[in-house]
């Protein structure tokens, strides 16, 4: 083994001890917090706050196309979402980051499911994401000007169109390019 790879299992190890220590610290703090929230409806009532609140967030995003003013209440439900996670984080005494040593088998399994899924699903964003930033340029209409002169739209004024298109603003663009 060569010693740079020496001295990064070394600081891996280190690491994982004091991220262990760390863990420590806070799951002896998280004792006496939440205490009534450590029933089983309660933590149910949190969770469905939590995907309720984010799904609201998700439906301003597709709303702000259309009215700005959306974020508004983005900002309304992003306390509330941040309040439930923290609370119910606290209810199940840290269990989500704790290091695999702390983990009986069952905690470890789905822990380590709900992270595979979590990853898919953060996968799956951004690769949709990556698609839908690439191709929008290609089929936006505004990248071929009439008379054969290609025209592409700096990276930053492409968010721009999207609002521009749901508004019905195409003609307006296709009219202003015809007078050139």
């Amino acid at each position: 083994m060569g010693e740079f790879t020496q001295r990064m299992v070394v600081w891996a190890h280190r690491y994982q001890l004091r991220r262990a220590e760390r863990w420590q610290k806070y799951y002896d703090l998280s004792a006496n917090k939440f205490l009534k929230w450590r029933t089983l409806r309660r933590r149910k009532a949190l969770t469905a706050t939590y995907y309720l609140t984010i799904a609201v967030m998700l439906a301003c995003c597709v709303a702000q196309l259309w009215w700005r003013n959306w974020l508004f209440v983005w900002t309304l439900c992003t306390p509330v979402a941040m309040m439930a996670l923290r609370v119910l984080r606290f209810s199940i005494r840290l269990k989500d980051s704790a290091p695999d040593d702390f983990l009986d088998e069952y905690e470890y399994a789905v822990i380590t499911t709900w992270r595979s899924i979590s990853l898919e699903i953060a996968w799956l964003s951004h690769a949709s994401h990556s698609v839908c930033t690439s191709v929008h340029p290609l089929i936006h209409t505004g990248n071929n000007r009439p008379g054969g002169v290609h025209h592409r739209a700096p990276a930053h004024t492409h968010y721009r169109h999207y609002h521009d298109i749901a508004n019905g603003r195409i003609r307006h663009h296709l009219h202003r390019w015809r007078r050139q």
